[in-house]
């Protein structure tokens, strides 16, 4: 039960981050360390790298809200928020909100553990193909 408030609270996050533009004008805040503006400036002008990042958090958002899809949305969430962690540590050198999204992240990847087990096994998922073949079908 407490995986589940988790995993929604999470999941709905990312999904007001997304829709966080579209009612404040100032939802990205302005960086002052002269190392993170460059590199947001960077972000900014490439054109789709703030779109991919929106479709990343809004995809990630959605599939981590219901518990059949978390560990795919989870997936999809990593690599965002590897890139938000880094440029926070190293490049504003401060500790936000992210502090606490990235322990989280890791105990709701955690909790996923044995869904995500086949992405690195090779394997197959041992309780997915065993309701398959308890229903008489083949995996």
């Amino acid at each position: 039960m407490l995986f589940t408030v988790v995993r929604i609270v999470y999941a709905a996050f990312w999904i007001l981050v997304v829709l966080a533009p579209l009612v404040f004008t100032k939802a990205i805040p302005e960086q002052t360390v002269p190392a993170a503006r460059a590199f947001w400036s960077a972000v900014e002008a490439t054109g789709f790298m703030i779109p991919l990042l929106g479709a990343s958090y809004a995809l990630g958002g959605l599939f981590t809200l219901f518990r059949r899809t978390a560990p795919l949305g989870l997936v999809v969430l990593s690599p965002p928020m590897a890139i938000i962690v880094l440029f926070n540590a190293l490049l504003v050198r401060s500790a936000s909100a992210w502090v606490v999204l990235a322990p989280v992240h890791a105990l709701l990847l955690w909790h996923f553990r044995a869904d995500l087990a086949p992405l690195w096994s090779g394997g197959t998922n041992r309780r997915a193909v065993a309701g398959v073949d308890a229903a008489g079908g083949r995996p």
